[in-house]
């Protein structure tokens, strides 16, 4: 039993430290970037850090990561809509599926050029495609750790 309230101890902390840092977006920090971009993050942290990715529960491991990503997008989305970003034509712009597009474009690092961050938020962006980097070879290896225990599953049936 003990062991199992250590384990909440993370999240706990992670939980404060969200809730510290919403609180002091919201006194003090620009309005433009909004509180729910770090609960979002705080939440897909926590499920990484419960997550224990064995044999029986890959498929479970994927699905939150994957539910992750799509958060993470999302969430930066969210921030180039409110803040604005340029469009093709290079005006400002504020439209919620051109965010979310930019956001996809960045967190994949295709970078084609039609829209762009604006100068406040060219140092988001840059983190954006970081963690881009990380989570796509994230996905890379669990895609490939999928495969080969399924190899080897299938090497054990056949012998």
């Amino acid at each position: 039993m003990k062991k199992n309230k250590l384990n909440f101890i993370p999240f706990i902390i992670l939980l404060a430290l969200a809730l510290l840092v919403d609180f002091f977006i919201r006194a003090t920090g620009p309005k433009e970037i909004p509180s729910i971009f770090v609960i979002i993050i705080t939440v897909q942290m926590l499920a990484f850090m419960k997550i224990e990715i064995k044999k029986n529960n890959q498929l479970k491991a994927f699905c939150i990561f994957v539910f992750s990503m799509l958060c993470m997008i999302a969430a930066f989305g969210e921030i180039y809509t409110k803040v604005g970003f340029y469009d093709a034509s290079k005006n400002i712009s504020h439209d919620l599926v051109g965010g979310i597009y930019l956001s996809i474009v960045t967190w994949t690092t295709l970078g084609y050029g039609d829209f762009s961050p604006t100068e406040s938020t060219r140092i988001l962006a840059g983190i954006e495609s970081l963690v881009g980097y990380l989570y796509l070879g994230i996905f890379v290896a669990f895609i490939i750790n999928h495969l080969s225990i399924n190899s080897k599953a299938r090497n054990l049936n056949d012998s």
